[in-house]
């Protein structure tokens, strides 16, 4: 992406495929599970240091009453906080905030946002309705970028603007996706805030049978990259 100037008003561009690969640190949510000992927490953090912070929640209760085939339907806040002491803040839902504590760095370099299905099934559907994005400088200055590029995936559907999956067949290794990403263009963003909304779908279309709904079928991502980031820039 090019370089953006400090003066120049921050830009959101819209990009398919999947996030830059080694972000300093991840936020994820997807639809997850509710067994007791289930592996896949419905969101969390990730830092490059491999340190991680869960939290879980009741994306649809009358999805969770009927079962793994029924429609799905969910729409919730998400908000994300990085501090410049490296203090990260993830709420998802009304579900509390987890933390989590990362190694030092000294600016934020550029922020992606994702919708990915992990599935090529159809009647799944995940779109981001909102993405805000306030970034907090060195002064004391801040700075809000309000993103009108929202990432969308929809499979087995033909649904505008979004990442297609036009039918049931797997190919191997390339999963649908959809990111908005900013650059800072500057060494003097030391903290940022991110406020969104998303809307999960799934087994409410025309498909028939429907399909159970799995742990990663639905997905959204927000990256962060830093000074400190171990992948290429």
């Amino acid at each position: 992406m090019p370089h953006i100037s400090s003066m120049a008003p921050l830009r959101f561009a819209l990009l398919n495929g999947q996030l830059s690969p080694d972000p300093y640190i991840a936020a994820f949510l997807n639809v997850g599970d509710r067994e007791e000992d289930g592996s896949m927490p419905q969101f969390g953090l990730c830092d490059a240091g491999r340190q991680a912070a869960h939290g879980r929640l009741t994306w649809d209760a009358d999805h969770a009453r009927s079962g793994s085939t029924s429609p799905f339907f969910s729409v919730a806040p998400v908000r994300l906080e990085v501090k410049p002491t490296g203090e990260c803040l993830l709420a998802v839902g009304t579900a509390d905030y987890v933390r989590l504590q990362t190694r030092p760095y000294r600016w934020i370099q550029r922020v992606q946002v994702a919708a990915r299905a992990g599935t090529h099934v159809p009647d799944r559907v995940i779109r981001w309705d909102l993405i805000e994005v306030v970034f907090c400088y060195t002064d004391g200055r801040t700075e809000t970028c309000k993103s009108n590029c929202l990432p969308a995936v929809a499979t087995g559907a033909r649904v505008r603007r979004a990442a297609q999956v036009p039918d049931a067949v797997a190919v191997a290794g390339r999963m649908p996706g959809q990111y908005a990403e900013v650059a800072t263009g500057s060494r003097e963003v030391a903290g940022m805030k991110l406020r969104g909304q998303v809307t999960l779908r799934a087994n409410d279309g025309q498909a028939s049978p429907a399909f159970p709904l799995c742990p990663e079928d639905l997905q959204g991502q927000i990256a962060i990259f830093t000074d400190a980031s171990a992948g290429p820039l």
